[in-house]
């Protein structure tokens, strides 16, 4: 039997087909276009900043976690998603307006921070360690995005959260008046 198959895959046939599926998925899908980041792209302008579409990619990948939705669902979900987008997005801007800055250093340690970064779970090992193959592979495909794109995003989301715990922190509420 193995001879008789051997034999068959010799045949001009099997040749021949396997090179027209060849040249039918190179010329139609081109590629793993699928698999690669979200192209970044403008999608506004607020206040005189540029608003992408990486950014809410993000959100919206760290959401849904590619789960199927129907529209009407998929259509709240979304709404949800760019109202919570803007609000960070202009708590951001406030706190560049008022010279906050994120460095470097302060972005690593928030990535690697499993308390205040809310993607830590996704990328880090069974001993709860950072795992730089994982995150990589988060990132490209749980979120969607390249790597530069979503240090962008948790850059701005850093800087929204610096904001807003230097805003917590000159409200004080005496005791009599927590009743």
């Amino acid at each position: 039997m193995l001879t008789q198959m051997r034999n068959a895959t010799k045949s001009w046939w099997v040749y021949g087909s396997i090179g027209l599926l060849i040249v039918v998925f190179t010329f139609f899908f081109q590629g793993a276009e699928g698999l690669q980041p979200t192209e970044r792209r403008k999608i506004a302008k607020v206040g005189g900043s540029d608003v992408y579409n990486t950014d809410l990619t993000v959100l919206m990948n760290r959401v849904s976690r590619r789960q199927q939705r129907d529209d009407d669902e998929r259509y709240k979900l979304e709404k949800q998603v760019v109202e919570k987008y803007a609000l960070l997005y202009h708590v951001a801007g406030m706190a560049e307006a008022v010279g906050f800055r994120v460095s470097d250093d302060e972005l690593i340690e928030f990535i690697l921070d499993k308390e205040r970064n809310l993607d830590f779970q996704s990328y880090s090992d069974d001993d709860d360690r950072y795992d730089p193959e994982l995150a990589d592979r988060f990132v490209k495909f749980g979120l969607n995005v390249s790597a530069d794109d979503y240090y962008i995003f948790k850059r701005r989301e850093l800087l929204a959260l610096k904001y807003l715990a230097a805003l917590e922190e000159t409200v004080t509420v005496l005791p009599a008046e927590v009743e």
